[in-house]
């Protein structure tokens, strides 16, 4: 058997550094380096749901998709929330909630809220993929308490969106700065990676 030795040329950081075409090759091949796992963006989620917590959302389950085909978004999901939480972070956007103390203890005594797909969730995480849902457990509510109400679901719905919203800007800009130029050399230069002349790492 004879075994023929190629020599390979071995390319530093520093060599792609100063060669135009090189580097060229070598962005394209590494583009997603930093984005191939779900370590980039775990810490984002982590502290949102936090945040959800805060606004009164209790145990999310955040869900995105991204970022640059039709329908990609962000949402979450819940089946707790904290109406004393929620009503005074609705009132934080300026809406204005008459006899707070007695719409809280009718929704802590007779309602639940959940945060739930709706007919777009199956198939999208955008923020308009989810709905807030407030179920009444009685039957005996007074017209305009009934009016009141559905206003505030309206409202926590309109504050859920926005949060959503929110989440994918944050995701998004990640993803865009981790799929950067600048972000993609800082990482193979930290790494000390060596590159064949395809741009492949050595």
């Amino acid at each position: 058997m004879y075994i023929k030795q190629i020599p390979l040329a071995i390319y530093s950081f520093n060599d792609v550094i100063k060669d135009a075409s090189l580097k060229d090759k070598v962005l394209d091949l590494h583009r997603y380096i930093n984005v191939d796992d779900d370590f980039w963006y775990k810490d984002i989620l982590k502290q949102w749901d936090t945040r959800l917590n805060q606004y009164g959302f209790i145990n999310t389950k955040i869900y995105f998709t991204g970022f640059y085909s039709q329908g990609d978004g962000a949402c979450f999901e819940c089946n707790e929330v904290d109406f004393k939480k929620l009503l005074t972070s609705l009132e934080k956007t300026s809406f204005k909630i008459p006899h707070k103390k007695l719409i809280l203890r009718f929704l802590e005594n007779y309602c639940t809220g959940e945060v739930a797909r709706n007919h777009y969730g199956n198939l999208y995480c955008h923020s308009n993929s989810r709905n807030f849902i407030l179920t009444f457990r009685t039957y005996k509510t007074p017209l305009k308490a009934s009016k009141l109400l559905d206003a505030i679901a309206s409202g926590i719905d309109k504050m859920r969106k926005s949060l959503s919203d929110e989440i994918y800007k944050e995701l998004e800009d990640t993803y865009i700065y981790f799929t950067s130029d600048e972000a993609i050399l800082e990482t193979l230069k930290i790494n000390e990676y060596e590159f064949l002349e395809d741009g492949k790492i050595a």
